[in-house]
């Protein structure tokens, strides 16, 4: 992997329904002190609309060494503590790499105009 990749983690998991709101104070934390680190390019939660209790995050760092610090945080750290304890089942977590990032083409979709 090139350290100038950008990387993309993206993760899934389903929150036991009678510790839903710990996660969510719990997530909450995790990204509003994530996107203040220095090389978060964004940090995202979502929650499932059409399935109770499963979130999604998705967070993009400049690159490995911005990763690798992340790891190091007390506010992960905290996070990874009680994250487990939360959950039901194992959480889904996929590390993408990124060479490249571009606006779309949708012109092939039938877009035109600024509101495309």
């Amino acid at each position: 992997m090139s350290e100038g990749e950008s990387l993309l983690i993206t993760s899934s998991f389903h929150v036991e329904p009678s510790k839903r709101d710990e996660f969510f104070r719990q997530a909450q934390e995790l990204k509003s002190k994530s996107q203040q680190e220095d090389g978060c390019l964004t940090f995202e939660l979502f929650e499932d609309p059409m399935s109770a209790n499963r979130f999604f995050f998705y967070h993009q760092w400049r690159d490995r060494e911005a990763l690798n610090q992340h790891t190091q945080t007390p506010h992960l750290q905290q996070f990874i503590s009680v994250f487990p304890g939360l959950l039901v089942g194992q959480p889904h977590l996929l590390i993408h790499r990124l060479a490249e990032s571009k606006p779309a083409d949708l012109s092939a979709f039938g877009a035109t105009g600024k509101n495309a």
